[in-house]
């Protein structure tokens, strides 16, 4: 009975042994910073706490990234890469899946969702897009509408200078036909900003509090 209870008492030992030997790791987070921006890694800013953890942990000796906009949260929860989050493939995830896009979250009601599914382009056949299709990041902006195209480019302190051009004739976009084409240029920058109005773009750059 005695050598059956320290067996049991040594194997609870070890399970408890390697229970508390399981890695803890601390995730910092730092929006827009490159890896030089760390004194450890060549920085003339001072970051002795940082320098101190990376001293007495592990330091990665080579970085490869993509230019991307995307919820870091979405990969750091499901553990994915960040073009495998579903991020901007919503409208497909829910076609293939068959489910409900939400219309609320805990009380606040959720913009409707504005993509187009893949699903058919997976079966061969074409995708129809009726609705324009818009973008926005730090002032950079664009509208697709069948053939037609508009770009503008974020400069600072000056005027917002649309271009525009015809996707058909010009893939490429290297001719601008905005000055040949003043009423279809402003039929679309009105698209844009109705889209820019409906989902909440933020004019750039943003002005914060105090400044």
């Amino acid at each position: 009975m005695k050598s059956s209870i320290l067996i049991a008492l040594c194997v609870l030992g070890s399970v408890l042994c390697q229970a508390a030997s399981k890695p803890n790791v601390v995730i910092i987070l730092a929006d827009d910073m490159g890896y030089s921006d760390i004194g450890c890694y060549g920085s003339e800013i001072a970051t002795p706490s940082l320098d101190s953890l990376a001293k007495n942990g592990v330091r990665f000796t080579q970085f490869y990234n993509a230019a991307r906009c995307c919820p870091t949260r979405a990969e750091l929860l499901t553990g994915l890469f960040a073009h495998q989050a579903c991020i901007g493939l919503m409208a497909t995830c829910v076609d293939v899946s068959k489910a409900a896009y939400p219309k609320e979250f805990k009380g606040e009601n959720i913009k409707p969702l504005e993509g187009v599914s893949l699903m058919p382009a997976f079966l061969g056949e074409n995708l129809q897009r009726s609705a324009p299709l818009a973008w926005e990041h730090h002032g950079n902006s664009a509208l697709r509408d069948g053939k037609w195209k508009i770009v503008t480019e974020f400069r600072a302190n000056q005027p917002t200078k649309w271009e525009l051009y015809d996707m058909d004739a010009d893939r490429t976009e290297l001719r601008d036909i905005a000055a040949a084409q003043p009423e279809k240029l402003k039929e679309l920058v009105g698209k844009w900003q109705a889209w820019a109005d409906r989902v909440g773009v933020q004019p750039w750059p943003l002005k914060r509090p105090g400044k």
